[in-house]
């Protein structure tokens, strides 16, 4: 296994080189995870738009929800329907940057919960690698699915009956696009990628698909210093509203650092049961 050096780099391709939206059609994808098969499932089917918005939410003396919802965003490659139930990304001695990341799912109104919404988290390693890649199929779910004993640093949750959900996991590397020329490859922004699953009380099936990704600080900095380039030369980051960068933190008497990731759905509050 190889490591993909994190610096120096060559400048990312413009922005349309990156887009990975070509790569997967998300009509052909299946998708059920470990333990969910009845086709009423909401996982059984395949992928759609909605939207998600990120470090909290905004509400105006009105209660008007001022933060909106999101656009999609790409699935990219590295899908796979083997997927475990757990919160636990990253085990405890997953190299890198250990992370808590917390969250709620809510409706438009950033104010109701979709309890029961089923949140999926997948991601790259501090390797810039995805457990695709360490299984040696470099161009991810187009050469076939993982066995659920090949997967690493993915799960999937149920929302709380407040919408709440948290994943265990490291903050993940910049990686190449070009995994067999990394050399002289545009590389990825760091981003976790999220589907949320949810049947309103209609039993009619919402699916978002999008990509968190991280807000230059101090911290990020430390461990990915050219945040702000790839960022802005990354075809899903670079046109991602700022509600979608988290703030990372963290305390004095902690190595774990710590963000926040709210989603808010594109899903009327009347049609929560």
């Amino acid at each position: 296994m190889f490591r993909l050096a994190r610096s120096p780099k060559p400048a990312p391709s413009p922005r349309g080189h990156l887009d990975r939206r070509g790569f997967l059609q998300l009509t052909g994808v299946s998708v059920l995870a470990a333990g969910c098969t009845s086709s009423s499932d909401p996982l059984s089917a395949p992928p759609a738009g909605g939207g998600g918005k990120a470090d909290g939410v905004e509400i105006d003396e009105n209660g008007v929800c001022l933060s909106g919802t999101t656009g999609d965003d790409a699935l990219g490659p590295y899908w796979t329907s083997n997927v475990r139930q757990t919160n636990m990304l990253a085990a405890a001695d997953q190299p890198g940057q250990h992370l808590k990341l917390a969250g709620n799912v809510f409706a438009r109104d950033c104010v109701t919960p979709l309890a029961g919404a089923l949140v999926v988290a997948w991601q790259a390693d501090d390797d810039g690698l995805y457990d695709y890649n360490h299984a040696g199929r470099n161009q991810g779910s187009a050469q076939g699915q993982l066995s659920t004993a090949q997967t690493n640093l993915r799960g999937y949750i149920p929302a709380s009956t407040t919408g709440g959900f948290s994943f265990d996991t490291i903050v993940p590397s910049e990686y190449p696009l070009n995994l067999l020329d990394p050399a002289t490859s545009a590389y990825r922004a760091p981003h976790i990628h999220f589907a949320v699953f949810w049947n309103d009380r209609f039993d009619r099936a919402h699916r978002l698909i999008t990509q968190m990704y991280f807000a230059p600080n101090g911290l990020i900095e430390t461990i990915v210093p050219d945040i702000d380039m790839l960022n802005a030369n990354d075809g899903g980051a670079s046109v991602a509203e700022a509600s979608r960068f988290i703030e990372l933190s963290t305390t004095m008497s902690s190595t774990l650092w710590r963000g926040q990731f709210d989603i808010v759905m594109d899903i009327s509050p009347s049609v929560v049961g």
